[in-house]
């Protein structure tokens, strides 16, 4: 669950630098022990009577549309003016980058002015922990430090490539490895059913088993025509 703690991030008595070539008034601020947030210069025309201040949340500010990003961070710009410009300093930890599927380089600022404007930070560094980043943004007042997730980061990306994979096999099988039907068309088992059918040639040793039969049948009816004779001729 994101943490709705507010910090109100200020500089009391924050460093005031005057450029006399462009008449600008720049006030810095830091901010010590802050995970995200490490130096904001803040240039306005003229002198401000306050101490600008820079408040970040993980709420998103009312009457504000949430961005389409991956939003790490919200920052409210207070002051009695509206800044001119702004530079930003800031350091994003690896571990976040990794649990929103993100790429260091696909980290943006985003100021709101009747919908988001995207600015792209420079890379500054990195090491084992964090990476760090140096943005300029103008006329700012409310700021998103957002990421863009990765396209692989789809829970239901697996299950699609699984899908797919199935239906191209299943293509594959149909078209090329499938085997021939086994069965024979329509067409040429009727032709086989019109078809007169021809009786096979008995074999050598049926042809000889009939060949005695015929012989033992020949012996029998002379056998039979020879006691017929001799039954007369004693008559």
């Amino acid at each position: 669950m994101r943490s709705a703690l507010v910090v109100a991030l200020m500089l009391l008595g924050g460093a005031l630098g005057v450029s006399a070539q462009t008449e600008n008034y720049q006030y810095y601020l830091s901010f010590p022990g802050d995970p995200i947030l490490r130096e904001v210069v803040l240039v306005f025309n003229t002198p401000v009577e306050n101490t600008p201040a820079v408040m970040r949340t993980d709420e998103k500010p009312v009457g504000v549309p949430a961005p389409a990003q991956v939003v790490l961070s919200y920052l409210t710009i207070t002051a009695d003016e509206q800044a001119q410009s702004m530079e930003l300093n800031f350091a994003i930890s690896c571990q976040w980058l990794q649990q929103n599927h993100a790429l260091e380089n696909e980290v943006k600022v985003l100021k709101y002015d009747n919908g988001w404007i995207q600015f792209t930070p420079d890379l500054t560094g990195k090491d084992e922990n964090f990476v760090y980043y140096h943005a300029e943004v103008d006329f700012p007042q409310i700021l998103a430090i957002v990421a863009s997730q990765q396209a692989s980061s789809n829970p239901f990306l697996p299950a699609v490539v699984i899908i797919l994979g199935l239906v191209a096999f299943s293509v594959a099988y149909w078209f090329v490895i499938r085997p021939r039907k086994p069965f024979a068309p329509l067409k040429k088992l009727k032709s086989e059913m019109r078809a007169p059918v021809i009786k096979e040639e008995p074999k050598a040793e049926e042809r000889m088993v009939h060949a005695l039969r015929k012989l033992r049948e020949s012996a029998s009816a002379r056998e039979k025509q020879k006691h017929t004779k001799q039954h007369k001729k004693r008559g």
